[in-house]
């Protein structure tokens, strides 16, 4: 596209060039219009031509410097003036254009002239300092051979054309640059308020005839409000415009014969309103650049924290000091599917679950009062009218003096985790289930089963023994084999009971804990039982988790702990049970195997499917306590209490 640009630019049409030859000759009379001894406030040629060779290619400027030709010696010639002189000046004011027109293109080739700070000031000290200063010095030296003083005519024309490139041509130019936002985004409203004002403070200041010592300079000053709004608001474009309309108003009021400039003498009164618009308009223009400077980074910052935060994968928001959001990330809004002015105008409540809305409201006003973090859960409605699970995270931000500036947080939708989870406690629960019946189905086959059988075989062996005593050595083998089938029987039966113990539900939880710990006892340890309270009765899922839970700690400890002391406790108050088993065995760091096991996780998830608490305590030669606890029922408890 540029280069498209920049080959329409290189060959100028017959359009391009009638135009700015009609903008040159509108300038070129206007400013011989408004002069009487060959110098004008505003030299406005100055400014037509600065634009036109701003605006083209370097290798078409010779076009545009011949297209002024014929205005210049042919159209709005002024009486009894010498050929030689038309010369001087269309020389005079040629090379002024291109020498500006050449250091300025040179200096910014994106044209950013009045972008910032610095690049404003190069235009400022090329094109309203040397320029005008070197073209001011050779038209005063061709004046003072017509009679002309040479100072008065070096001062007047420097100012004329510093004036014309420092109000006019950057208001040419940024009009032309930025007029696809101009007609876009217009401020009618705030723009006809400040030129209304411009109009009526200049009124104000040229209506009287006094001039001298009998003008009031502050009426000069009240323009000076309008000039800020428009400097602060429009940048550049703003003042310079504002700037054009104070100096058209203030010429037309001078050659009216009104207002302060108004003198006797005619190269005085120019003057002064010279010197008064330039040393208005540099600080304007200056102030406003600035502004505008300032402006674009802050919408710079803006922008790159809205793309960051846009392409954040979260919902990201943030809340003023009053608790209502001002603030919705992308995500968000595609979220809820409203426009950011729809979410902010909307209160976030709103869409939450009816049944989360007044937890969620009261956590979050509560956490706004005190200035902590807080964090939610809640089911938030999205845009296709499904309610999701989502974690609302929030914490206080503070400016650089610590002042309260409200919240900023994050909301997760983690709907799809949940239900993840939920479908592998389903499975873990499924799973436990499953276990359980097969312990019981092993169980019962050990026990009504081989039992009986190996029982049968053990009464068979001693009949035929007995058929053997006449044979010493038979008898002896015999015997042996019975001891062997009797041990075989015993750990068959202590292994059903293991996999399917006696029932446990109610007060018997406690006898098969004693029973467990007797059948753990050996020479090698000592496993303890002891039981602190009475046990109301409780359901049997839950007296086999705490059952199993004590068998899997057991069992760890005996395999694993080296232990010559294991304690199993299970005490009882009005709201909970709890059991605990301690051994005095090597330890282990918690959460340092990253393959904890079956046993461990299948514990804890036992607990978690009955509503209990899981925990371990150890460390490397501290032994190993595991702890689980059960909240009892509105039943249990008065079960217990009667």
């Amino acid at each position: 596209m540029r280069l498209r640009e920049g080959r329409r630019i290189a060959r100028p049409s017959v359009i391009s060039l009638l135009l700015f030859d009609l903008a040159f000759l509108v300038a070129y009379c206007f400013g011989r219009a408004s002069t009487q001894n060959l110098a004008a406030p505003f030299w406005f040629p100055d400014a037509a031509l600065l634009c036109g060779l701003l605006l083209s290619r370097p290798n078409v400027w010779w076009l545009y410097i011949l297209a002024t030709a014929p205005i210049r010696f042919l159209l709005c010639v002024p009486p009894a003036t010498p050929l030689w002189f038309l010369f001087a000046g269309f020389v005079s004011d040629s090379l002024k254009g291109l020498l500006s027109a050449w250091l300025l293109r040179r200096s910014s080739q994106d044209r950013a002239w009045f972008d910032n700070l610095h690049e404003f000031g190069r235009y400022f000290l090329v094109a309203v300092v040397l320029g005008p200063g070197l073209s001011a010095f050779a038209s005063a030296a061709s004046s003072s051979v017509l009679g002309h003083s040479f100072w008065t005519s070096f001062k007047m024309g420097f100012f004329g054309g510093a004036l014309a490139c420092l109000v006019l041509a950057p208001f040419i130019l940024l009009v032309l640059k930025y007029k696809r936002l101009v007609l876009e985004n217009p401020r009618y409203v705030e723009a006809f308020l400040v030129s209304t004002g411009l109009v009526l403070t200049t009124y104000i200041a040229f209506r009287g005839r006094l001039a001298g010592e009998g003008f009031p300079p502050f009426l000069l000053y009240f323009s000076a409000p309008f000039l800020l709004w428009a400097a602060m608001d429009f940048g550049p474009m703003g003042a310079s415009g504002s700037l054009l309309l104070v100096s058209m108003l203030s010429i037309l009021g001078t050659r009216l014969g009104r207002g302060p400039f108004h003198l006797q003498s005619h190269e005085d009164s120019l003057l002064s309103m010279q010197l008064f618009l330039f040393f208005t308009s540099v600080p304007f223009m200056f102030l406003s650049v600035t502004i505008d400077q300032q402006n674009r980074t802050l919408r710079e910052s803006e922008e790159r924290f809205r793309s960051l935060v846009d392409a954040a994968p979260v919902m990201l928001w943030m809340s003023g000091t009053d608790a209502r959001c001002t603030f919705f990330n992308k995500p968000w809004l595609d979220f809820t599917g409203l426009s950011a002015k729809e979410q902010t105008e909307q209160d976030w409540v709103v869409r939450v679950h009816p049944e989360d809305r007044e937890r969620c409201v009261n956590k979050y006003l509560s956490a706004f009062k005190s200035r902590e973090n807080f964090s939610l859960e809640y089911r938030l409605l999205r845009n296709d009218g499904a309610y999701r699970w989502v974690l609302h995270n929030g914490v206080p931000r503070y400016a650089a003096d610590g002042a309260f500036l409200g919240y900023i947080g994050s909301r997760v939708d983690f709907t799809d985790l949940r239900e993840a989870e939920e479908n592998l406690r389903e499975t873990s629960a499924q799973l436990i289930n499953a276990q359980e019946i097969e312990r019981y189905r092993i169980g019962h086959e050990l026990d009504n089963d081989l039992a009986q059988r190996l029982c049968a075989l053990s009464i068979g062996l001693g009949r035929f023994s007995r058929q053997c005593d006449g044979n010493g050595n038979l008898t002896a083998d015999f015997n042996e084999l019975q001891k062997e089938l009797k041990g075989v029987s015993w750990d068959v039966a202590r292994l059903s009971h293991q996999l399917r113990p006696a029932a446990v539900g109610g007060l018997v939880l406690s006898a098969a804990l004693r029973d467990l710990c007797d059948h753990s006892t050996d020479n090698k340890r000592a496993v303890l039982f002891v039981q602190k309270e009475n046990l109301p009765p409780l359901p049997e899922d839950v007296s086999v988790s705490l059952y199993r839970i004590a068998q899997e700690s057991l069992r760890n400890a005996l395999t694993h702990s080296g232990a010559a002391y294991i304690h199993v406790e299970l005490s009882a108050s009005v709201t909970m049970v709890r059991l605990s088993v301690r051994d005095n065995g090597c330890g282990f760091v918690v959460g340092s195997n990253s393959k904890p096991g079956l046993g461990l996780s299948g514990m804890s998830e036992r607990m978690r499917r009955s509503g209990g608490g899981f925990s371990i305590v150890s460390s490397p030669g501290q032994g190993t306590t595991v702890i689980a606890t059960m909240p009892l029922t509105q039943s249990s408890e008065v079960s217990c209490t009667a």
